[in-house]
C-alpha cells in the first residue's frame, strides 16, 4: 500500500497510523509531492491524502492501481485548549492547504467548536488576516510568525469510513474488523476517563474551596 501527501510530515503521520493498523499484513509506503516521487507509484492500493494532491500525483501513479481518498478526522483528546477560547474569539486555522484548512474548520464546527471564528491559512495564500491566534492540527512549522499564540490540536487521524474502505480494498475486512471496532471503542472509553478525571479534579477544587470559604 502506498500513501501519498503534499508535505512530508502528512505522509510520516499517515504511514504511521497505517503502519500501527496494519503493519503486521501490508508494507506501507510513503510519498510526498514535496519531495521526489518516482513514477509508477502504486501496486496493490493507493491512499491520498485528499482529491486535490490525488489530482497532482496523476501523473506519477500506476494508471491499474486502486485509489482511495483518506477522510480524516479530528483528534478529540487534544481539543480542549479550544473550549477555553472565548466565543467569537477569532483564530487562523492554520495547514499545508486551503481545501485541508477549510476542511478542518468543517470538522471543528460539526463536533460544537462553533463558538470560534476561524480563518482558513495556508503557505499558498498571500491574503488572510493578521490575527494573534491561530489553531492548527500539527502544521506548527508552518504558522506565520507573527502569531502570538499556537493551539496544536496535534494531527487528524485517518476516519474509521477510510480504514474500512482500506480493508475492503486489501480484502482484509473480515481479519481485521474485530481489530477496527477495538480501537473504535478505546477512542471512545480514552474520553470517558478523560471526562471523569476532570469531573474528579473539577470536584476537589470545589470541596477545597468551600473548605476554604468555612474556615474564614
Amino acid at each position: 500500500m502506498t500513501v501519498i501527501t503534499k508535505g512530508k510530515n502528512a505522509c510520516q503521520i499517515m504511514q504511521k497510523q497505517l503502519n500501527d493498523f496494519l503493519g503486521d499484513r501490508v508494507i506501507v509506503e510513503g510519498y510526498f509531492l514535496e519531495g521526489k516521487a518516482k513514477p509508477s507509484i502504486g501496486r496493490d492500493l493507493v491512499v491520498a491524502s485528499s482529491a486535490q494532491v490525488l489530482q497532482l500525483a496523476a501523473e506519477y501513479l500506476n494508471p491499474t492501481c486502486p485509489r482511495v481518498i483518506a477522510l480524516r478526522s479530528i483528534n478529540y483528546q487534544e481539543i480542549d485548549p479550544l473550549f477555553n477560547l472565548a466565543p467569537g474569539t477569532k483564530c487562523l486555522l492554520v495547514n499545508n492547504t486551503l481545501s485541508s484548512a477549510e476542511e478542518t474548520i468543517s470538522l471543528l464546527k460539526a463536533i460544537g467548536m462553533d463558538h470560534i471564528e476561524y480563518f482558513p491559512c495556508a503557505p499558498e495564500m498571500d491574503d488572510y488576516p493578521k490575527l494573534k491566534t491561530a489553531i492548527t492540527p500539527g502544521e506548527v512549522e508552518i504558522v506565520p510568525d507573527h502569531v502570538e499564540t499556537v493551539i496544536d490540536i496535534k494531527n487528524r487521524n485517518i476516519d474509521f469510513v477510510t480504514l474500512v474502505e482500506i480493508l475492503q480494498n486489501l480484502s482484509l475486512l473480515d481479519e481485521k474488523a474485530n481489530l477496527l471496532s477495538a480501537r473504535y471503542v478505546s477512542s471512545i472509553i480514552d474520553l470517558i476517563k478523560k471526562n471523569k478525571q476532570m469531573a474528579v479534579l473539577n470536584s476537589q477544587i470545589k470541596n477545597q474551596l468551600e473548605t476554604i470559604i468555612n474556615s474564614v
